[in-house]
């Protein structure tokens, strides 16, 4: 969706409501803005929560130690050797 609009005497604009709709912003949405010599591009940032940031972590460390072969005997080593 395009549309034109216009920055007031201090440089601040609106998002049009369109555009909010399309989006589905609400109140406290992260936005992440890139702006270059003549262009500014701003893109809704999806906040995960710690729980599903965990998990997903989880599921990668997972992922990457049945692909490695590491035991769980190699796990408890690693942590015991960490621990003198």
């Amino acid at each position: 969706m395009n549309q034109i609009i216009k920055a007031d005497k201090s440089g601040n604009f609106k998002i049009p409501r369109k555009i909010k709709i399309a989006l589905k912003l609400k109140k406290d949405d992260n936005l992440f803005v890139v702006s270059s010599r003549d262009s500014i591009i701003i893109k809704k940032v999806q906040q995960q929560s710690l729980k599903e940031r965990f998990e997903g972590l989880a599921k990668d460390v997972s992922r990457k130690f049945k692909k490695n072969r590491v035991a769980k005997d190699d796990i408890l080593k690693a942590v015991e050797w960490a621990r003198r």
